[in-house]
């Protein structure tokens, strides 16, 4: 949820593909996926954070708006999602 918290704090985040809250950024709009262990990537991305401030401000009520669709109540609504499915698929 610390991706979900900080998008519902205006905050844009950097994630890796690896991350399950990947699904929640939008490139460009509210943050940016990177690979996974690939440190340069992760480099370049933050180092145009830094060189684009103001972009990255202006992207607060995106990330704003994006939380809103994973809060808490979507997150536990989708626990019992895959958790109804495992208990279906065991005999």
């Amino acid at each position: 949820m610390v991706v979900v918290e900080s998008l519902a704090a205006g905050v844009p985040v950097i994630v890796s593909d690896h991350v399950g809250a990947s699904v929640a950024i939008s490139e460009s709009q509210n943050g940016w996926v990177v690979p996974a262990g690939d440190e340069e990537a992760l480099f370049q991305r933050m180092l145009a954070c830094c060189e684009n401030v103001e972009k990255v401000r202006l992207m607060k009520t995106a990330c704003a708006d994006s939380a809103r669709l994973y809060d808490w109540s979507h997150y536990s609504r989708r626990a019992v999602e895959i958790i109804s499915q495992l208990q279906g698929g065991m005999p």
